[in-house]
C-alpha cells in the first residue's frame, strides 16, 4: 500500500507449538525518493502467551448441607439457614444440635426436633449436627 512517499509492508507470522510465541508482526516502511535510494525502517512486535496454567475452575457451591456434622465457616457458611426433612425420612421428623466444639464435646448452644421446615442461625466456628434433615 503506497501512501505519499511511503509503502507499508505487513508481515504476520504465527508460531504455534511448544508454546510461548503465538504471533509476530513486522511492519516495514520503505521511503521512496527520486534517486531510487530507498530507506527501509522496520518495527517488530511480538505477542506472547503461555499455556502452562489452565484456567481455574469454579468449585460448585452446594445447594443443601447435611445431614451429618458440619463446621460453620468450613462446611457451611455462617448465617440464617432454612432446614427441611430429608426426602428419605420415614419418621417425618428430624433433630439438630448446635455446639461450640465437635460432638460429643462442647456445650450445647441450641437444639430442636422438627416435623417441617425450620430456621437456624449459625455463627463462625460452631458445629451443627443434623439427623434426618438438611439446610439450605
Amino acid at each position: 500500500m503506497t501512501h505519499g512517499k511511503y509503502a507499508m509492508v505487513f508481515i504476520l507470522g504465527v508460531l504455534l507449538g511448544a508454546g510461548v510465541t503465538i504471533g509476530s508482526l513486522v511492519i516495514a516502511a520503505i521511503e521512496y525518493n527520486s534517486n531510487h535510494n530507498d530507506t527501509v525502517v522496520a518495527f517488530e512486535s511480538t505477542v506472547s502467551a503461555t499455556t502452562e496454567s489452565p484456567m481455574p475452575t469454579a468449585t460448585p457451591v452446594p445447594t443443601e448441607y447435611g445431614p451429618g456434622t458440619l463446621k460453620v465457616g468450613v462446611d457451611i457458611p455462617p448465617g440464617t439457614h432454612r432446614g427441611r426433612l430429608t426426602r428419605d425420612n420415614v419418621l417425618d421428623m428430624c433433630a439438630w444440635t448446635i455446639r461450640d466444639a465437635p460432638p460429643p464435646n462442647g456445650d450445647v448452644l441450641g437444639f430442636g426436633v422438627e416435623q417441617g421446615p425450620f430456621y437456624v442461625e449459625l455463627e463462625e466456628g460452631q458445629y451443627i449436627q443434623l439427623s434426618g434433615c438438611v439446610l439450605k
